[in-house]
């Protein structure tokens, strides 16, 4: 579990922080220094919960929303003096790479299943793993495999 968790986390981050660039650099500080300070503090699951998704969510809408429209190449003049500008006031930091369409889909369902299994997780109990009822039905159906051979 404990990988399947490490994986998925990967691919989140991978998913919502740009690729390159002053943005991708700032973003990784955010989630760093959240995380920092998550593990300094009292431990609260629904608040460490409620700043992922905070910080997910403003990356995704940073990254797949703003940053996708500025450099997009089929926008208005407006849209380019704008992406111009911007790339000029920044010195070339702030660049972003043109994506696919549904590359914000997915990035999006990416993101909710992640936060959906952090939640799943954050409810389940220790007892809930431990059910007694499902090694029993696995040792009964085992001795009966056993009989009839």
């Amino acid at each position: 579990m404990l990988l399947t968790l490490f994986f998925a986390s990967a691919q989140a981050f991978n998913s919502a922080l740009p690729e390159r660039g002053l943005l991708h650099w700032l973003f990784s500080f955010f989630f760093l220094w959240t995380l920092w300070n998550n593990q300094f503090s009292a431990f609260d699951a629904r608040r460490l919960l409620r700043s992922l998704a905070a910080l997910f969510g403003t990356a995704f809408v940073l990254k797949h929303l703003l940053l996708a429209s500025l450099y997009a190449q089929e926008g208005g003049w407006l849209q380019r003096v704008a992406g111009a500008l911007l790339q000029g006031v920044s010195l070339g930091t702030l660049d972003a790479p043109t994506f696919a369409p549904a590359t914000g889909y997915i990035s999006f369902f990416t993101l909710v299943l992640y936060i959906g299994g952090l939640l799943m997780i954050m409810f389940t109990t220790h007892e809930d793993l431990m059910k007694p009822e499902i090694t029993q039905i696995t040792h009964r159906n085992h001795g009966r495999n056993q009989n009839t051979a």
